[in-house]
C-alpha cells in the first residue's frame, strides 16, 4: 500500500516510490525554475533499497509521488512531533525509553473504547527492527500517525491528504494527551 504526496514534501533520505514502483532513498533532490508553462520541476535522484541501483527521474510540481504507508505515517507525525513525545514520555512509567503492552493497553482502550489485542496491535506496530514485545518513539508515532491518516478520510467523499491527515492528527494527540495524563500520572 502507498499514499499520494506532492512531490515538494520529499525530502533527502526519505524512501518514497520510485515511477518504475522500485522503492528508493532519496540521495539527492533539486527544484528547477518554474518553466513557461508555469510548473516547476524536481530532480529526484535515489538509490533502490533493494538492488542499490542508482535511480533518477524528474518530477512534475503539480504531480504527486507515492510513499510507502509507514513513511507516510511518519510524516504526518512530526507535525506533531514535540506534542507526541511528550506522550510517550507520560506512558513511559518505568522510564525505559520503550512503551509495553501495559504501559500502552490502558490508554489505547481508553481511546478507542475496546480492549487492546496486545498481540495482534504488536505485530502490526512492533516493526522497528527486531520485534521486542514493545513499542519506541517511532513506532508510537507511525500507530498515531495511522489513526490520522485513517480517519481523514473516514467519509467516502474525502480524498486522504497528507494536509488533511495532518489536521486530524491534532485532534488525535490532544485526546491521547488527556487521556495520558489522567491515566499515566
Amino acid at each position: 500500500m502507498s499514499a499520494a504526496i506532492k512531490p515538494d514534501k520529499l525530502k533527502k533520505g526519505m524512501i518514497y516510490i520510485h515511477s518504475n514502483g522500485t522503492k528508493a532513498k532519496i540521495t539527492q533532490i533539486s527544484k528547477s525554475k518554474t518553466g513557461k508553462h508555469g510548473h516547476g520541476k524536481y530532480n529526484v535522484s535515489s538509490m533502490a533499497t533493494d538492488s542499490k541501483k542508482k535511480l533518477t527521474e524528474v518530477v512534475p510540481s503539480s504531480s504527486t509521488v507515492n510513499l510507502p504507508m509507514e513513511v507516510m505515517w511518519g510524516l504526518v507525525a512530526k507535525s506533531q512531533s514535540k506534542e507526541i513525545s511528550g506522550i510517550f514520555t507520560t506512558m513511559d512509567k518505568d522510564k525505559s525509553g520503550k512503551l509495553d503492552v501495559k504501559e500502552l493497553s490502558r490508554v489505547i482502550s481508553a481511546y478507542d473504547g475496546s480492549e487492546m489485542d496486545a498481540k495482534q496491535f504488536m505485530s502490526w506496530y512492533d516493526c522497528k527492527g527486531k520485534s521486542d514485545g514493545t513499542l519506541c518513539l517511532q513506532e508510537l508515532e507511525w500507530y498515531l500517525g495511522e489513526i490520522a491518516w485513517e480517519y481523514c478520510g473516514d467519509d467516502s467523499s474525502k480524498k486522504r491528504t497528507y494536509d488533511a491527515a495532518c489536521f486530524t492528527l491534532k485532534g488525535v494527540v490532544k485526546k491521547f494527551q488527556e487521556i495520558s495524563n489522567k491515566l499515566c500520572k
